[in-house]
């Protein structure tokens, strides 16, 4: 797609329209299509057939009435040959007959049409879903949590409206050549001068297509900031209440609904001037047609009154196929952009291997040699050279000021990101992409702010390891020290924890993830100021928690304050992203030895 929207044009329209048939045509199976294609024209075969008997019946009518047409029609004798009467009774019941059918015909499409609709929607979304799911970190990292909630919603809900218009073209189209067929069989002259016309008609009002391609485009923006303002103003809704600003965020949101309600208008209006030009041209044209097959052909009446009936629904169907391409480009760049994201997670995704043969040690060494990170390939250094051994079983605290890397030197040891330079050893396996899951697998990463999912206890402790068993559960709440609180519950491990834990004060929180993560019997317990936003009674609880681990699994904490740490076997300090300090400040395990540079 042209990204400069003012210079976009007709073909872009038509390439756009062809890109999107393209895209469904890939998601959609040949037999699907094959189905569906054959219900819709079956079903304009039975809307013309109808038509066409138009003619006999009106004669029948006059037959009955004492009056005379010529030409009986080649539907009626059609019928004769098989039997059936050529009386007013046995024109009226094929009549009945064939409205039956189209009717049973349109009911079967619509039915199939809606169920592989849904379907393709249904896929598109759980196809997005696991591709977000399975995207590495670096990419997720970079993008705005708006973003991927407008795509699974408002992008593919617009996804939904452009399968509905894609398929709705492709009806309209086939039951405009059945009019023209039948139109064609009563009077070839008029019909094509009335097509022709019609399609003048759509092609005077082509800068709509335009239009509405522009204004889809400008509408996925206005989405992408509508979920951005509203997911900010819902994360953030305790400070701005604390504050008194609920005015301010109402007004932004306003604003942002503004932009999308306005990108709608313009082309709903857009949409309503088109149509309202067709409709009058049209009116005019059909009884210019009408005048002409009367005063120049002299036509009979039956034919006259079929053909207005042709003509009447032809030329709509023509002006509604027109505006239904408005209404593909309107949505379709809504699927685009669910495409490529789609496609964005792909190339991103991780590598995903089975488990190795050779697990990784309950207790290993972990090792960083000469690492190095940059967020971005412009950017700075954000860690230079960094040398760390963390031996089985230790507790090593990592230090330093707001925006020394501590973060990004966690994220590389729990597999999250790859060293620019340098590398990451697991006793002697180097942590390479197609082992980076697996590590993750086996290590466990407790967060600043603990989330909980609004479910039970058990069930947020079981996304840990869903095979674990209630004494497994218990034990481990046990040793997080989140045991004495969760047994004096009346639902115990049932409990709802409510949204992001808000059931519990930030201690418990806190235990309930720690207990999360033992649970998985970690080889690397990673910590990321686990007591930050705790008080002090709390936070020496959730520290003695930690420290009672020493000597199980391997940890590495990372903390503004490591005087609050006590039993700690390694302090490092990270400065500016560089190590200035590597300290042992407890007795050494057996045949341990620190590294630095």
């Amino acid at each position: 797609m042209n990204d400069d929207r003012s210079s976009l044009s007709i073909p872009d329209t038509l390439r756009q329209i062809l890109q999107f048939w393209k895209a469904l045509l890939g998601r959609a199976s040949l037999c699907q299509m094959l189905v569906a294609s054959t219900l819709m024209l079956l079903g304009g075969l039975s809307e013309g057939l109808a038509l066409l008997y138009v003619v006999p019946l009106v004669q029948s009518l006059d037959a009955a009435t004492g009056s005379t047409q010529e030409g009986a029609g080649w539907l009626p004798q059609l019928a004769s040959r098989f039997g059936l009467q050529s009386s007013l009774l046995g024109v009226l019941a094929i009549f009945i007959g064939l409205a039956s059918a189209r009717a049973f015909l349109i009911r079967q499409s619509d039915l199939y049409l809606s169920g592989l609709r849904l379907n393709l929607i249904r896929d598109a979304r759980v196809e997005l879903y696991a591709a977000i799911a399975h995207a590495n970190w670096s990419f997720l990292r970079g993008k705005r949590r708006a973003t991927l909630l407008s795509a699974l919603t408002a992008e593919c809900d617009r996804f939904d409206s452009a399968i509905h218009y894609a398929l709705d073209m492709l009806s309209k189209a086939i039951l405009i050549v059945a009019h023209v067929i039948a139109a064609c069989l009563i009077a070839p002259t008029l019909t094509f001068g009335a097509l022709g016309t019609g399609l003048l008609l759509a092609w005077l009002v082509r800068a709509r297509l335009v239009e509405s391609l522009r204004l889809g485009e400008a509408l996925s923006s206005a989405y992408e900031n509508f979920h951005h303002q509203a997911s900010e103003f819902l994360a953030g809704l305790k400070i701005a209440k604390s504050y008194g600003a609920e005015d301010l965020h109402v007004s932004a949101l306003s604003r942002v609904i503004d932009e999308v309600t306005d990108n709608w208008l313009s082309y709903i209006r857009s949409s309503a001037n088109a149509r309202l030009f067709q409709d009058i041209a049209g009116a005019g044209v059909v009884a210019i047609f009408l005048w002409l097959s009367v005063a120049f052909f002299h036509m009979p009446v039956a034919q006259v009154l079929a053909l207005t009936l042709i003509f009447y629904r032809l030329l709509p169907l023509i002006q509604g196929l027109q505006q239904t391409m408005q209404q593909l480009l309107h949505a379709s760049p809504g699927a685009q952009t669910l495409f490529s994201l789609i496609t964005a997670c792909a190339n991103a995704r991780e590598p995903l291997r089975g488990r190795s043969p050779r697990a990784f040690n309950p207790c290993p060494v972990v090792r960083l040699e000469h690492v190095s990170f940059k967020h971005g390939e412009n950017d700075p250094d954000a860690l230079t050279d960094i040398n760390l051994r963390l031996p089985p079983g230790t507790l090593t605290v990592l230090s330093g000021p707001s925006g020394a890397g501590k973060s990004t030197l966690l994220d590389l040891l729990a597999g999250l990101l790859r060293p620019t330079q340098g590398s990451i050893w697991v006793d002697d396996r180097a942590l390479t992409d197609d082992l980076a899951r697996e590590w993750r697998n086996s290590s466990a990463y407790l967060l600043q702010e603990p989330f909980l999912f609004n479910d039970t206890i058990r069930a947020n402790l079981l996304v840990a390891k869903p095979e674990a068993t209630a004494s497994e559960l218990h034990h481990a709440l046990t040793i997080s020290g989140a045991a004495a609180f969760v047994d004096v519950l009346p639902q115990r491990m049932d409990t709802i924890v409510g949204d992001r834990g808000a059931r519990f004060s930030g201690g418990e929180r806190q235990r309930l993830a720690l207990a999360r993560a033992l649970l998985r019997e970690p080889a690397l317990l990673i910590l990321d100021e686990p007591t930050s936003s705790l008080d002090e009674s709390n936070a020496q609880a959730v520290m003695e928690g930690i420290e009672a681990l020493r000597g199980r699994v391997t940890m590495i904490l990372a903390t503004h304050r490591r005087e609050q740490v006590r039993a700690v076997d390694l302090s490092v300090q990270l400065v500016d992203g560089r190590l200035t300090e590597i300290q042992s400040t407890a007795a050494p395990w057996p045949n341990q030895a620190f590294e630095s540079t």
